[in-house]
């Protein structure tokens, strides 16, 4: 997480300190050290929103990589594309791939799922398929009389893999159906 020194590091990171995740934050003139240390000999690509401070940091970890920045808008709290397209940068002046690679790519503006069909996020989830072709027609898969509510709970006992499963499911089809 970049500009901790503009904000403070939010809670949620918490929620990832049980997964194979390194959660790392930097701030302006912090040593990169570990984050350095972290991605050498390893392809890592930087993603998130115009203006968090992707090419920032690359040029703070390879001062030839000289990527150009821009100013986040005061009024929206946006920043503007600077990086058109995305660029893959050695992490050592050799170019050696197996010194690592960091990937620079544009800022992405908005993501959703509003563009999708229900009916692919559907197919995405193969393991139910046998399960929602059981389905009545039209069923939105939250009602009490889906066929994913008995597979769930088979013989009235809730299995959790199979919960999750539905429920992961379920909060996709939610957002697109919002």
């Amino acid at each position: 997480m970049t500009k901790t020194d503009i904000h403070d590091v939010p809670t949620f990171l918490d929620e990832y300190k049980n997964l194979d995740i390194h959660v790392m934050t930097t701030k302006k003139g912090a040593s990169l050290t570990q984050l350095h240390s972290l991605l050498a000999g390893k392809i890592s690509v930087l993603v998130g929103h115009s203006g968090v401070g992707k090419s920032t940091l690359i040029n703070a970890l390879l001062p030839h990589a000289q990527r150009v920045i821009g100013e986040v808008n005061e009024v929206t709290g946006r920043g503007r594309h600077t990086s058109s397209s995305a660029i893959a940068l050695p992490l050592s002046p050799h170019l050696k791939l197996s010194d690592g690679w960091i990937i620079d790519t544009p800022g992405i503006r908005a993501f959703g799922l509003a563009h999708i069909d229900p009916n692919r996020i559907i197919a995405s989830f193969g393991d139910l398929k046998e399960v929602i072709a059981q389905c009545m027609p039209n069923c939105s898969h939250n009602e009490k009389s889906c066929a994913l509510e008995q597979w769930s709970a088979p013989n009235g006992v809730i299995n959790p893999q199979r919960e999750a499963r539905i429920q992961s499911l379920r909060s996709l089809l939610d957002i697109k159906l919002d």
